[in-house]
């Protein structure tokens, strides 16, 4: 995609009632701007599909398009618990994995600057067919 494309992307898509497709690594990826709670979002469709499974699995369909939510196994506040009662030597045994992350996937982003960050970077190709109610050419004009 060019940069006009994406300027043209991030207007609509910040606007109410935004909506676009795109065509990335053969995956028809429908963006709409929805109201979820009092803030607005852009939902993600993958082939015309949500599916609740993204939530529950680790499926290719979330980890290329689904915004990740970064977790720790342990909380700070659990962590200092633990800290306190034990050795570093125990620490190391009894809580191999004290320092592991982890991450979950929503289908909704709160920013285009955001979801364009995450679908260059695990994505390879990445096309316009539709910004709003327009489609676009292979030529990158509007028709």
């Amino acid at each position: 995609m060019t940069k006009e494309e994406w300027a043209a992307l991030g207007k609509e898509l910040g606007s109410v009632f935004g909506r676009a497709e795109l065509l990335i690594d053969g995956y028809t990826v429908n963006f709409e701007v929805q109201q979820h709670k009092m803030r607005l979002v852009i939902a993600v469709f993958v082939n015309g599909w949500m599916k609740g499974e993204w939530l529950t699995k680790k499926t290719e369909e979330c980890t290329r398009f689904c915004r990740p939510i970064p977790v720790s196994l342990y909380s700070p506040k659990m962590k200092k618990s633990i800290a306190s009662k034990f050795s570093k030597r125990a620490i190391k045994t009894h809580f191999p994995d004290i320092d592991k992350k982890g991450a979950y996937y929503l289908p909704d982003w709160r920013s285009v600057a955001s979801m364009k960050r995450h679908l260059i970077k695990n994505n390879t190709s990445i096309s316009v067919v539709r910004i709003g109610l327009t489609s676009v050419t292979t030529e990158g004009a509007a028709a």
